[in-house]
Parts: structure tokens; sequence; C-alpha cells
């Protein structure tokens, strides 16, 4: 089988569709200009700037990492972090015994016994931490109009061309700091002066460099020396980034320096742990060389399953093969991608503008800019996937744990200054948390569950039953928010989407309740109960059907049948303001004015009851009232009333000054309209809304004491 870095090099040059220019006129400032695409011409891929400088950061392991911050125990010790049946990654200790990340936990335990499983299923600390890293580069680089674009967890692309080019212009006018041969880099606007870092003028790069011969350093005042020089200076400040995340974070990192996002991705996968390397082509068939390395072609970014899926069965397997032997069969390497798919079969593929840029990314080429990652989100979600979950109390449980999981990432992103926020000013100098947090964490071990085994009420996952494994779970303490600690932002949507059965995943959306924001007076348990009572009340409102004709499926109905497969909790439309009581809920309010909170308990059910449907709906998806078990309750309060006749009224005297009223024929058509109840103990009819008050005041239907002055007055023919 064909390996990684197992190819001629020769052979891949002798690639009739590598490019043949070299590598200063690939990269020359004049040709970031793009051109219009046609069959005939060339392909436009040389709109990437040659003064693109792009380091990629990778947190080694990170996972593992980031579990050896919360446990010291962990640090030399295999580990492997689990997601439901898999590793999502495992540390290079465990790598050694065999363990391979992506792996099933059963596999990784056949492996290596010795396994210790990290539970990965709650990803706070773990986005917190990403988070960190990612405003720490953000404030290094955000003055000089850096961008850092966040991938994943556990990668950042970062642009800081701007940066070093500030650098060397201030350095050719004198005004940079130089002594022995060194010169001192400032990272902060003048004001620190003393933030940055030294580096010696001998033009030599930092970590690694590929090819293996292209650092040789060069006199020549050519585009390409000074494209040399500008890469290896940024070396250096890629060594910079990776000091302060390791000594401000505790993280390890490797990073791949280049002048596009593709390469330097790539690259800085080529020496791992906590290495650096600089791609340094000397022309364009260097770069071909370094892409035949790569075995498959899903390793460049932009080759996704479906795309390479699709180019799998254009060579001749089906998809049903395609699906099947996707992990048997050889991988879809990047030579032969680039040999078997010419720009014009690209294109008759995937349509000009993606055949395009797939052509470029198979040569290396790519002009994609870092698109930098903004201060808040458009949307935080929380999701979580299912094998059949079905029955109401077992979906309401699992739905009070998403909105508690929510309520936690909702509270670390949107709140300050406990939250670390930053400016959304970029040149303003942002400042790392002092603060640990790690003691706020406990650990608490659990037994392993895997899928496919029985038991488990969820649906999800089963213990295994031969063998005593347990699974080291970190969960955070509740605590009040600092003083100083504020929401930010305020997401006035929620959304869920649910996928029942193997069908079309549908969603559904309401308001945000407001007492999610009351972090000072709710505890996060209370406000996960409410939020997730709006849930529920989405849920049983049901859905589409899944075929033609089937119309709508009832909340019922979701909770039974297949079950679902998939739930997502998403908050949206992010304001800066806190929204205001809406009207319907002021009526609700036990303070008796909108300031005061609104609480549950406070809502007359019967009266709520009573309602037309769709303002029913709208308050008990703000007060996070299940409509039907409501109707349970008090349907069982009035049968038990009228078992024993219906209530009298604490002022039964007065009744007896009262005029009889004339009996009525309960049978009577005229007396029962099509959407009137019927009183069980007296016979009489009365619409659905007038139920509560007859069932309290039988006989008119109001309190005696309000007929009172009436009815003397009519006697006395007023």
């Amino acid at each position: 089988m064909t390996t990684k870095r197992s190819r001629s090099l020769s052979s891949a040059a002798a690639d009739s569709n590598a490019p043949q220019n070299g590598i200063a006129s690939l990269l020359s400032p004049k040709a970031q200009g793009k051109r219009r695409v046609t069959t005939s011409s060339p392909p436009p891929h040389v709109g990437a700037p040659p003064n693109r400088l792009i380091i990629a950061i990778d947190l080694d392991s990170f996972y593992v990492s980031a579990s050896r911050l919360l446990d010291p125990s962990l640090i030399g010790q295999p580990v492997g972090v689990k997601q439901k049946g898999l590793l999502a990654t495992c540390s290079y200790e465990a790598r050694a015994l065999g363990v391979r990340k992506l792996s099933t936990v059963r596999d990784a335990l056949r492996r290596c016994p010795a396994l210790i499983l990290v539970d990965g299923e709650d990803l706070t600390w773990y986005r917190r931490l990403s988070a960190k890293v990612w405003r720490l580069v953000r404030g290094v680089v955000g003055p000089w109009d850096g961008k850092v674009e966040k991938l994943g967890l556990d990668e950042l692309f970062v642009d800081v061309t701007e940066m070093v080019d500030a650098h060397i212009r201030g350095r050719e006018e004198g005004k940079t700091r130089e002594d022995a041969g060194r010169v001192f880099f400032q990272v902060a606007p003048d004001s620190e002066p003393e933030a940055g870092f030294w580096y010696d003028t001998l033009g030599k790069p930092i970590g690694h460099v590929l090819p293996l011969d292209s650092h040789a350093s060069s006199s020549e005042d050519t585009p390409s020396s000074t494209y040399r020089s500008r890469l290896i200076l940024t070396t250096h400040l890629a060594l910079h980034l990776r000091n302060l995340i390791h000594s401000q974070i505790g993280l390890t990192t490797s990073a791949g320096i280049a002048h596009n996002k593709v390469l330097a991705k790539l690259v800085s996968s080529r020496h791992k742990p906590a290495k650096q390397t600089l791609f340094l082509p000397r022309s364009a068939e260097d770069v071909v060389r370094f892409l035949d390395d790569e075995a498959d072609v899903r390793a460049i970014m932009g080759f996704g399953g479906a795309i390479v899926s699709k180019m799998r069965e254009s060579l001749g397997a089906t998809s049903s093969e395609a699906a099947a032997n996707d992990d048997a069969s050889p991988p879809l390497s990047v030579s032969l991608a680039r040999k078997a798919f010419p720009l014009a079969h690209l294109t008759t593929l995937f349509g000009p503008r993606l055949g395009i840029r797939l052509h470029g990314l198979l040569r290396g080429l790519d002009d994609e800019e870092v698109a930098p990652t903004p201060l808040y989100p458009l949307q935080i979600s929380i999701e979580d996937t299912y094998r059949g979950l079905k029955g109401q109390e077992v979906v309401a449980e699992q739905m009070r744990l998403l909105a508690a999981s929510l309520l936690r990432r909702l509270e670390g992103e949107l709140m300050g200054s406990g939250a670390g926020m930053l400016s959304s000013e970029p040149g303003k100098a942002e400042q790392m948390e002092k603060q640990d947090d790690r003691g706020k964490w406990q650990r608490h071990d659990m037994p392993l569950f895997l899928p496919g085994e029985q038991g488990n009420i969820t649906g999800k996952e089963a213990p295994i039953s031969d063998q005593k494994v347990i699974v080291r779970c970190y969960r955070e303490r509740e605590s009040d928010p600092s003083e100083s600690s504020t929401w930010q932002r305020y997401p006035l949507t929620v959304r869920l989407s649910i996928r029942h059965g193997w069908g079309k995943r549908t969603s559904r959306s309401t308001a945000m309740p407001l007492d999610i924001f009351d972090v000072r007076t709710l505890s996060r348990r209370e406000r996960a109960e409410r939020l997730a009572g709006v849930l529920m009340g989405l849920l049983l409102r049901g859905g589409p059907g899944q075929g033609q004709g089937q119309g709508q499926i009832s909340g019922e109905a979701l909770l039974g049948g297949e079950g679902l497969n998939l739930i997502n909790i998403a908050a949206l439309n992010l304001a800066t303001r806190r929204p205001a009581a809406q009207p319907l809920r002021t009526f609700f309010d036990a303070g008796g004015g909108g300031a005061a909170r609104q609480k549950r308990d406070s809502v007359d059910m019967e009266t709520l009851l009573q309602l037309p449907e769709d303002i029913r709906r709208e308050v008990a998806a703000q007060y996070g009232i299940v409509l039907e078990e409501q109707e349970a309750v008090v349907g069982a309060e009035q049968e038990s009333r009228l078992d024993t006749g219906c209530e009298e009224d604490e002022d039964d005297a007065l009744w007896d000054d009262l005029p009889p009223i004339p009996a009525m024929d309960p049978s009577s058509p005229a007396n029962i309209a099509s959407s009137s109840l019927v009183c069980s103990h007296c016979g009489v009819a009365e619409a659905p809304w007038l139920q509560h008050d007859h069932a309290r005041w039988p006989i008119y239907g109001v309190p005696a004491v309000l007929l009172g002055s009436a009815t003397a007055s009519e006697g006395s023919g007023a």
C-alpha cells in the first residue's frame, strides 16, 4: 500500500499538470489580481498574495492536555478522551501503546487495558480554554490589524502580515532597538515598549524547514529573497505566540508557517508535538512535491467526505461501494487526484466556482483570507444524539441536561468580566484573566457506558457488564458570578431542533425566557428547568410528518414511535440590552408590576387553560409550563370537586336571600352548545371559559356578595 511520504520526488515533478513557473513569479505582488476563467486559459490561482504571512497554530492533543490541567495525575499516563463510543483523542503515551485517535473505546481498551478514560461529553472546560487561547493571540496581533480565525476548539489561523511588515518598516526607519546583532520585536503599541521579544539578525529560521535545503540565505535583492526573509521573521513571532500560550495557559502547541492557509495547516502537522515548521518553497515544483507526500487528499482543507466520495464515484466506484469501502479501500491520494481530475473535470463535477478552487488546492494554491472570528457568535448551541429517545419523562430529563449545558456556555461566552470578555475595539489592549478557575471543578468517577448494550433508559448507552471500567468525569461546581460579571449580550430567541427517527431535521423557535438572565436570584438548576419547560412546550406542539400527505405529527407521537435521534438547542438573535417583559407575561405577574420577576407558580392554571389556544401556548412557553401536565392536574382537581358536589362559597348565608333560578333540562339541545361543557353535578351547560366560575359559584357564576345590591334593586322595581 502506498503510504505517506513514500513517492519519489522525481515522478511527482514529472506531473504534466504541475505549474512550471518559479516561486518568484508565482508569488509576485503583480500576480494578486484575479483573471476571468475560461476553459482554455490557465487556472487563475495566482491570486494568493505573496505578502501574506500565515501561522497555523494547533493545540497539541488538546482534550488530553486540557484534562491534565484539571487533573495533574493524568500527566504521563495513557489517556483517552471519550465521546459516545469513540475516542475523540488520546495522549501520546496511549498512541505509543497502539491506541489510535477516533478508534472505538472497546478497541482502545483491548489494545491498552491500562487506558484511563476521561469523559469528553461536557465541553464547557474545553471551550473556555480554547477561548482563552483565542483571546490571548487576538490580544497580541489585534492592535496590528491581525486576523485570528478559530477552526474548531484546537486550531487557529493567524494572519500576521501587517504586524511583521510594520516591524520591518520600523527597522528600515531606525525605530527599532538593536543590541549586539539582535533586534527587539515590539508586539504592543508604544504604551507597552517592553512587550515583545529579541531575535538575532542572522536570518536563521526557528524550528524545522521544508523543503530541507530551502533555508539557505540569499544575498540577491529579489522578490524571492524578500519573501523568504519575511517568512523567516514570522517563525520568531510564531515561537513568541507559542511561548505565551504555554506560559499563561499551560498548553503546548505546534505551528506551521506559510504564505497561505492550506499550506500552513498541512505543514503544522509534519513535526509534533511542541514543534513548528516553516514551509519555504523555491518553486512551484517544491509545492507539488510537498503535497504528494500526503497519502490522503482529505488531509487538504476543503476536501471533505462528500467531495471525496463524489470524486471516487467518478473514478468508477458506486456511491454504495464508496460508502462501504471508505475505511477499507486505499485513500484517494493527492497525486492521483491531481492527475485524474483536470480543471474541466472538476468544474463539471462541482461547478465553476468550487471546481476552480479544488483545482488550485491540489496544487497548493489558496487565496482564502483568514476570517476573523467575531467577538460574539451569531448563535450558541448545544446538541446531542441518541438512539431512539422515547417517553416524556426521559425526554424532559435530557432536555434539562441540555438546557443546563447551554446556560453554562451562555454564561461563559456572553458574560463579562468574569468571562474575560474583550473590548470590541481591536486596537485596544486586551488583558488575560489572572484568576485560575480550575478549583471550581470536581472529579466524579462513573461506570463506562457504551452504545449497543442493554439497560439504559435513555436509549443512548449502557454499562459494560464484563469488566469494571470507570470514566473520570469533571463537573463544575455551581457558584455565584462575581459582582462585576454582567451580561454583555442577550439572546432573544431560543430554537429547538429535533430529528424524529431518521426523518428530516425540524425546528421551532420562541422568545427566550427572561428568567435565564437572573443569575443573582435563581440558581442555574432553576433557570435550566424553566428553559427546559419552554423547550418541552415547543416539542409538544408536534411537527411535520415525514411523508407526503402525513400532515402534522402530534407532540405525543414525537415522544414515541422511533423516538428522537437528535436534539439541538440554540440561542440566537443576540442583543445588547435585556428584553422587556412581554405584555402577556405581565398579566400573570405575581408582584403587581412588570418589573417584578414572573414566577410559574403565580399563574392561575385553570384560567390559563381557558384562554385561546395560541395565547395559551405562548404563555406556557414563556413560563416553562407543560400544558398537557397541567391539563391533567386541573382535570383531576375539578373531578375531585365534582365528586363531592360543586364548591360552596364561604358566604353561604348570602345565597338564601337570592331569588331561585328557573329549572333547566340538562338534556335539552337548546341548553347545550357544541362548544359547551356540562357540569356532571347539576347538569348546567356552560362555555369552557365559564366553567371555573360555575364550579366555584354554581348558582349565578359570580360571588353572592356582588349580587346582593343588584337583586335588592330588582326586588324594589328600580
